[in-house]
């Protein structure tokens, strides 16, 4: 391990936590739960910058975001090892730090490229809109919905 690498605290008993990347840098370990997660997360996070592609062009005055894309998805890998193990399938938690992700990878980019907090807030909100329109509205409601209602209310919903 390099003298600057960072020593985060493990979250397996058995090693350190930390893994040795091909250029010699060492990077935390994922947690099962969400290496097991991680295509999805990922295809996710790029669907999600692909539906916002035309206001990066425009917020970030870009002819082309392909490179802020890249960026975004760079960190998102960062962040990724950084999510606390919050219990799994089993901890309403995971899914929300599984969605915070995103957020966390697109902010902190665009912080560091000089966007402005408000700029990024809209970016943010504009991602997540987005992407939830994307989702059918039954399946947007359903965890809200619980029993009876939810099958009256799916069958109505097109």
């Amino acid at each position: 391990m390099t003298p600057n690498v960072i020593r985060t605290r493990s979250v397996d008993r058995h090693t350190d936590g930390l893994q040795e990347l091909p250029n010699g840098a060492s990077m935390k370990k994922l947690h099962p739960f969400y290496e097991a997660h991680r295509p999805v997360m990922e295809a996710t996070m790029r669907q999600r910058l692909d539906l916002i592609d035309d206001l990066l062009r425009e917020r970030l005055t870009l002819p082309d975001a392909a490179a802020v894309k890249q960026d975004i998805m760079a960190e998102f890998e960062i962040v990724l090892t950084q999510m606390p193990y919050v219990g799994g399938a089993e901890s309403r938690m995971s899914d929300f730090f599984m969605r915070l992700l995103g957020f966390m990878a697109i902010g902190r980019v665009l912080k560091r490229r000089g966007v402005i907090d408000n700029v990024i807030q809209e970016i943010e909100l504009e991602s997540f809109k987005r992407h939830l329109l994307t989702i059918p509205k039954a399946e947007r409601m359903s965890p809200f919905i619980s029993g009876r209602s939810q099958r009256s209310f799916c069958a109505s919903v097109p």
